[in-house]
């Protein structure tokens, strides 16, 4: 079993690991060849990816004596230890040295790079250039980090690691799921998709609240409904409890919340079936509400037909409201800031509404320039708003029973939503 095993998916950066790996530990094969060891290498991306996996699972692939670093000292013992680590490292060449969230090093925000702990790691790396002393670093904000000390000549390969896509989320809960008691109609696609763009350590997380509910309640397997209920647990904050139906005859908050997220549902769903995978409006107890949709990208979208459903994805919950209560949604905002940023970019960026309105990136616009641009977007807002009534209208039944559907259970995935579809006269797809 190779050591990289450990890594469940992600298999271009398994990949890449396993040659950077090789180099290191048969670096006199490359070095006879004329081709010298990489300096360094900085895995970065969000909390709880795998980084710090990855880095050990390459650390013991290349067999390398290793001597890791992460600050625990107030700031200047620390800037000692950074410089004895490099020290020992060069000591015991060929080694590594391990900078473990190098960009929590300093305590420095963003707008002030040059901290010495940071100018300290530079001049290290700098004083074993030429040496068998290769660098790993993790960070969660790489941009944080100095550029001059991430460059290529200190770091050669910097690979991001993003949360895992469907295919590798399978894969990760499937493992994770071996090591527990199941009931044999688990389906993995559907929680990859109730659990998608969350980290390696959230998916575990939510598998290990799911059989601890299945023990409290004294059950012989873990289910679906457990997974379900934790995933509401751990990722949206929705505590245990009973979900209170919601009457969507009393114009209400609730009622509204319910609408709100029907629309944004179907509308995801007419554009891209299966797209549209967790629909959140729960009700709990005291009237606490929450309302949550969860798409995903689907491949059968792409540029400006990909634009086009995000735009109308957001505005989707107002005008469903809109159109069920003839009211205005005080509960859109959020919606629409995504709405006119993604306009915004269609206009200033691609020309949208014509070559006149660009934002040429060596020109400075004129107050002139900007509020046509201003009046272009709003007016293409506008447009995509009508057209979102009119989708949703002519998808009535298709809206009435999801939003039925969600006031009742409080939670729908993507198998609930496209279960109702089949049973509606709703539109066909509009990609």
């Amino acid at each position: 079993m190779s050591t990289f095993d450990k890594i469940i998916g992600y298999g271009e950066i398994k990949q890449e690991l396993i040659r950077i790996a090789d180099t290191l530990k048969n670096w006199e094969i490359y070095k006879s060849l004329g081709a010298a060891s990489p300096r360094g290498l900085l895995l970065y991306g969000e909390p709880g990816v795998g980084k710090s996996l990855m880095a050990k699972c390459l650390m013991e692939a290349s067999g390398r004596e290793v001597f890791a670093c992460r600050k625990t000292e107030p700031d200047g013992e620390f800037v000692k230890t950074i410089k004895e680590t490099f020290d020992r490292a060069a000591e015991h060449e060929p080694s590594i040295v391990f900078l473990d969230d190098m960009d929590k090093f300093a305590n420095d925000d963003e707008g002030h790079r040059d901290s010495e702990e940071f100018v300290t790691v530079q001049s290290c790396i700098d004083e074993v250039k030429g040496r068998e002393v290769f660098v790993l670093a993790t960070a969660n904000a790489i941009h944080k980090l100095p550029r001059s000390l991430v460059r290529a000549g200190r770091f050669d390969r910097r690979i991001e690691v993003d949360t895992p896509d469907a295919e590798d989320a399978k894969r990760i809960i499937g493992h994770y799921l071996a090591q527990k008691k199941l009931t044999g109609d688990l389906d993995y696609a559907a929680i990859a998709a109730i659990l998608s763009g969350r980290s390696c350590a959230s998916l575990e997380t939510v598998i290990n609240e799911a059989a601890l509910l299945a023990g409290y309640q004294r059950a012989e397997h873990v289910t679906m409904d457990h997974i379900m209920e934790a995933s509401l647990r751990i990722v949206h904050g929705i505590p245990h409890g009973s979900h209170i139906p919601v009457d969507l005859n009393v114009d209400g908050d609730m009622a509204r919340s319910v609408y709100h997220e029907a629309g944004h549902a179907v509308v995801s769903e007419l554009f891209s079936p299966g797209s549209a995978s967790l629909v959140i409006a729960w009700c709990g107890a005291g009237g606490k509400n929450t309302g949550v949709t969860t798409t995903k990208n689907s491949n059968d979208l792409w540029g400006l037909n990909r634009c086009e459903r995000d735009i109308m994805v957001c505005l989707a919950g107002r005008a469903a409201i809109e159109l069920r209560f003839g009211a205005f949604d005080t509960g859109s905002a959020r919606d629409l800031d995504d709405a006119f940023d993604t306009v915004m970019h269609l206009v200033q960026n691609l020309c949208y509404s014509g070559f006149d309105l660009y934002s040429y990136r060596h020109r400075e616009d004129s107050q002139t320039l900007s509020g046509r641009q201003e009046t272009a977007i709003a007016a293409t807002v506008e447009q995509y708003y009508r057209r979102v009534k009119e989708l949703l209208n002519s998808s009535r039944d298709f809206l009435e029973a999801t939003a039925h559907a969600l006031a009742e259970k409080g939670v729908l995935t993507a198998a609930d939503i496209q279960a109702i579809r089949k049973n509606c006269s709703a539109s066909e797809s509009v990609a």
